[in-house]
């Protein structure tokens, strides 16, 4: 078990393979990546926290949640074809895709959703 350092979440680990299925696992990869990448590019932070939940059952989803510190996300972006990416990998699967203020007030909050199947 560990701490997020943001949000001061305790993380227990254990395998998702069993509940998500491949494809959408890929998608999970790669929202991962593009948050990542974004808070190294952009963000001046800190610390970065990746939250992966899963919930199963009839209104079962996968939801990631990248966090970081840093200075947040610029109210005119000039470029987004990376968000954009995400946003149509979340509606393809019948998800959703935002980019949100922390409720701490600092840095930047990606959530990413999808059902299960």
């Amino acid at each position: 078990m560990s701490v997020d350092p943001i949000a001061g979440d305790r993380v227990v680990t254990g395998g998702i393979d069993e509940v998500v299925a491949p494809g959408r696992a890929n998608n999970v990869v790669a929202v991962v990546r593009e948050g990542l990448s974004n808070v190294a590019r952009h963000a001046r932070s800190h610390a970065v926290s990746v939250r992966l939940s899963v919930t199963t059952g009839e209104a079962g989803q996968v939801v990631v949640e990248v966090e970081d510190d840093g200075v947040g996300v610029p109210p005119a972006r000039t470029r987004s074809s990376g968000t954009r990416n995400l946003a149509q990998r979340a509606e393809e699967s019948g998800g959703s895709f935002a980019l949100l203020r922390p409720a701490s007030g600092r840095g930047a909050l990606l959530r990413w959703s999808a059902p299960l199947d």
